[in-house]
């Protein structure tokens, strides 16, 4: 009875390969805590690394292809914090990084409580804004 409960609280062991997990501590060293997916072409690791969590993409031949990088507001690019000063409060902020390009993805929310998603490139260009 008490292997059936220890297994409800520990996740199962997914066989990833070295290669793989090479090219996340290459990029990451200090990555902690770390939560292994299987995706369509590749692996997503979900982790923390200096107390910031991140996401990351692998393909299967161990190239890291994208990351993600939650913010806080402060770290958010000048011309970005600007354009949202006046839509409302950054609830949220993720910097996505891909091979060629640097995405930054907010959720805003206004005074009367609405939210918005917003993507900018990395020169502070608005690319979309979406209520959600």
């Amino acid at each position: 009875m008490i292997e059936i409960i220890k297994n409800m609280f520990i996740s199962s062991k997914k066989k990833i390969p070295s290669v793989v997990e090479k090219a996340l501590f290459f990029q990451f060293p200090e990555a902690i805590n770390i939560d292994w997916q299987i995706i369509d072409n590749g692996y997503e690791a979900i982790f923390y690394n200096k107390e910031v969590e991140y996401i990351a993409k692998i393909s299967k031949s161990g190239k890291l292809y994208e990351y993600k990088k939650n913010l806080n507001a402060k770290e958010v690019p000048l011309p970005i914090q600007n354009y949202c000063i006046n839509l409302g409060e950054i609830m949220s902020a993720i910097a996505i990084y891909t091979i060629n390009d640097i995405i930054y993805e907010l959720i805003i929310r206004n005074t009367s409580m609405i939210r918005f998603l917003l993507l900018f490139d990395i020169n502070g260009n608005l690319l979309n804004k979406n209520q959600l």
